[in-house]
């Protein structure tokens, strides 16, 4: 989406009339409580161009089973952030069953606790027990998705422990020498 959400009130109002005949307003999965959706799906592609250029995103086609019956269908998806700032845009210019939705969404929303922050000593910790126990425990000892610890075990997350968990001894050594020196 912009960024800075400068969309005028033109494209704001054109956004909403759309949405309210197009658009769908989605609560958030529990499996990802801080993702509430808007979605457009349709098959008219130069005015999904124009959604996906106004979210600043781009759009997905939908391939038919049966092209021979169905024609083409063109979907663009926001969650998340993106998804409730644009919800609170066009908030005002859609009719009564659309804006409960949005609130509902919103207040639901209001309500999620905001996403856990991992500390390196934690991250250390969960790294320490690859092997020992399956991820699914170790995430729930720690408010984490099964997936944020897979990645701190990958090195796709905190990548620099996986890095000192490889040096040997006299290696580790030598970076605390250098590092407490100031030299590289």
């Amino acid at each position: 989406m912009k960024a800075d959400l400068s969309l005028t009130e033109i494209e704001i109002a054109w956004l909403a009339g759309l949405l309210e005949g197009e658009g769908s307003f989605m609560e958030a999965p529990p499996s990802s409580p801080n993702s509430p959706r808007l979605v457009v799906s349709m098959t008219d592609l130069d005015v999904i161009e124009k959604v996906a250029s106004l979210f600043g995103t781009r759009y997905i086609k939908n391939d038919r089973r049966n092209p021979e019956r169905w024609k083409t269908c063109y979907v663009v998806k926001l969650s998340g952030t993106p998804a409730m700032q644009m919800m609170k845009l066009v908030h005002p210019h859609m009719g009564e069953r659309r804006r409960k939705k949005i609130e509902e969404i919103l207040e639901k929303y209001a309500s999620v606790k905001p996403k856990y922050r991992l500390t390196e000593l934690q991250a250390k910790e969960i790294l320490s027990l690859k092997g020992t126990q399956p991820a699914r425990e170790i995430a729930q000892q720690f408010p984490l998705h099964i997936k944020t610890v897979e990645q701190i075990w990958s090195g796709k997350r905190w990548p620099q422990l996986q890095q000192a968990a490889n040096q040997t001894p006299s290696e580790c050594l030598n970076h605390l020498i250098q590092s407490s020196t100031g030299s590289s």
